[in-house]
């Protein structure tokens, strides 16, 4: 029989007032950072901390499911994050959140990426003529591996819900392979940070010119 756990000394309550610790953190109050950068670094984090789990523990088939999950949600949030700040930079355009309810996208990172992927090589034909050129060159490749993982996540996928609920499909049953398939998730999520980064580094220098 297993020994009887006792309470947590601050009570039980999991949302409380406190000054008393480090972590106290104030939500839905993001002041001057966007909020799908904050959601989008939050998700990173997440991905990142299992990937690091994943590859240095034992990972049995239980653990793919939250990892699955938590990559795809990261995707669905960094795509809809990049069609803000994009909009935002090359056409002065401000995208309302309820444009992401449609039926359109919601948890389709498919078509997510489609409009993303036409904001991008906008963004970067238009670095062609500036000093930052070098950074063209290599995008389009870059931009077609990113899509070929995102549709391929989208085909395992389509609703988000694949690996969130023990309804497997059984004509969508594969093997994946933690130690290359953690290589693909670190390669994508740093290229689509860098991205972001580019971005706003390019309208922060056009900001103070």
């Amino acid at each position: 029989m297993s020994q009887k756990l006792t309470s947590p000394p601050n009570g039980t309550a999991l949302f409380r007032k406190s000054t008393l610790s480090r972590n106290s953190r104030r939500l839905n109050d993001f002041d001057d950072i966007p909020p799908w950068r904050i959601l989008s670094w939050g998700w990173k984090w997440a991905i990142d901390t299992l990937m690091k789990e994943a590859k240095v523990g034992v990972c049995s088939s239980d653990h793919y499911y939250p990892i699955l999950f938590v990559f795809r949600h990261y995707l669905e949030i960094k795509l809809k994050e990049l069609i803000i700040s994009l909009e935002l930079y090359l056409h002065s355009k401000t995208i309302p959140d309820t444009t992401f309810k449609d039926k359109k996208y919601r948890h389709n990172i498919k078509a997510l990426w489609k409009d993303c992927e036409i904001l991008l090589i906008e963004f970067s034909d238009s670095l062609k003529e500036s000093d930052d050129s070098e950074y063209h060159v290599q995008n389009l490749s870059d931009f077609q591996r990113i899509g070929q993982i995102v549709n391929e996540l989208y085909d395992k996928d389509p609703t988000s819900e694949t690996f969130k609920y023990p309804f497997p499909d059984k004509n969508k049953q594969f093997v994946i392979d933690m130690n290359h398939f953690s290589e693909n998730v670190t390669w994508v999520s740093n290229e689509m940070e860098a991205i972001s980064d580019w971005i706003e580094a390019i309208r922060d220098g056009d900001h103070l010119q």
